[in-house]
């Protein structure tokens, strides 16, 4: 054995040395999920576990370490490069990492791959739908509208919408813009309120300001028990009248959070707003062809007329028409088409070159890279 390894030493060393394990000074993260935030024209990174981002912003999971691998806020994730506390210093203000990852997880974006967007998109628009469906009413019937009639209406609407907002956030916002194309309103809400004679005047005062609608009143030992529907707007305004201005000795108790009656409301009137808005929609189109039209939003755009009688070329993203080739090529090129192309990457429909500097999401990226 000896004379063995004194001819071929090295290969006898070889093979030892692959049976010695030398400690790691790595972590390794797995199953990563990856938050990115970018402001002052730096990109943090921070490293959760799969499907506890949404939890987390929905209030569902509360325990930040449930949600994030480590506490430590990176500049890349994959290559394991930490973020400089100079720059955590400049951008948030401070240098508590904790702090920092709870913004990240609010504000940041989720990085997942296309399906995985495609269905959280999905099921974010169908519990919106499912929202508006809950809480709203025709206020001419009080029947709840049908769930394949509201997300018909969002989709001919254009509604696009975010995961950074929480299902029922969007739904309040949805609701103007449906009651645009036919009437539906919050449904209201009712209550059992028990109050002191002191208070009836300034009760009565408060329902007229919120128009309010007595059901029922009756007498107690103590005063008066009222029930009465409300706007779930006023809810805050009601409570706080219960428990300060009768100094705790008023109850109050919700009955129904959403009245509706029984039965689906009737869709004939919906199907004349949709065919309203389809028609505008068409008219826009026709518009196009010559040389100036309106779009969904109420965005003129106009362009060149060639004199050759040709139909011109037409942009897809941002459906401006026009009849010079170089004016089509350079157009391209151009602010106005890059910044419709991001808002079609998040599903928003086109502006008006007159528009873009004045876009809620052009402001937001130049607060993002400290622009201003």
């Amino acid at each position: 054995v000896f004379l063995q390894w004194f001819a071929h030493p090295t290969s006898h060393t070889s093979v030892m040395s692959r049976g010695v394990f030398q400690p790691i000074g790595q972590k390794r993260l797995t199953n990563v999920a990856v938050v990115r935030y970018k402001k002052g024209g730096v990109r943090f990174e921070i490293a959760c576990y799969k499907n506890k981002v949404l939890n987390w912003r929905n209030g569902i999971e509360t325990d930040l370490d449930e949600v994030v691998q480590t506490t430590s806020v990176f500049s890349n994730v994959s290559k394991g490069v930490f973020a400089s506390q100079e720059d955590l210093q400049r951008v948030f203000g401070t240098t508590d990492q904790v702090e920092i990852v709870k913004i990240i997880l609010q504000k940041g974006e989720l990085q997942v791959s296309d399906k995985e967007r495609e269905l959280e998109y999905a099921t974010l628009f169908k519990d919106v739908v499912s929202i508006v469906v809950d809480k709203c009413v025709n206020p001419e019937t009080q029947r709840p509208y049908p769930a394949g009639i509201i997300e018909r209406t969002l989709k001919e609407l254009h509604f696009a919408v975010d995961p950074k907002k929480t299902a029922k956030q969007q739904a309040m916002e949805a609701i103007p813009s449906i009651q645009k194309v036919f009437p539906i309103e919050r449904a209201k809400m009712r209550l059992k309120m028990a109050l002191p004679k002191a208070l009836h005047k300034q009760f009565r005062e408060l329902l007229s300001a919120e128009n309010a609608q007595v059901e029922r009143e009756s007498a107690t030992d103590e005063g008066t028990a009222f029930t009465v529907l409300i706007d779930p707007g006023s809810f805050r305004k009601f409570d706080s009248f219960v428990h300060k201005q009768s100094d705790r000795k008023g109850k109050l108790e919700v009955l129904s959070l959403a009245v509706v009656q029984e039965g689906v409301s009737d869709v004939h009137v919906v199907e004349k707003g949709l065919e309203s808005l389809q028609l505008k929609q068409t008219g826009n189109l026709e518009a196009r062809k010559t040389g100036q039209h309106t779009t969904t939003e109420g965005v003129k755009v106009t362009t060149s007329t060639g004199s050759k009688g040709s139909a011109g070329k037409r942009c897809a993203t941002c459906g401006a028409i026009f009849e010079d080739a170089g004016k089509y090529r350079e157009h391209f090129k151009g602010d106005w088409h890059k910044h419709n192309l991001k808002r079609k990457m998040k599903g928003l429909p086109p502006i008006s070159e007159e528009e873009v500097e004045n876009d809620p999401l052009l402001q937001e990226e130049k607060q993002e890279y400290g622009i201003f």
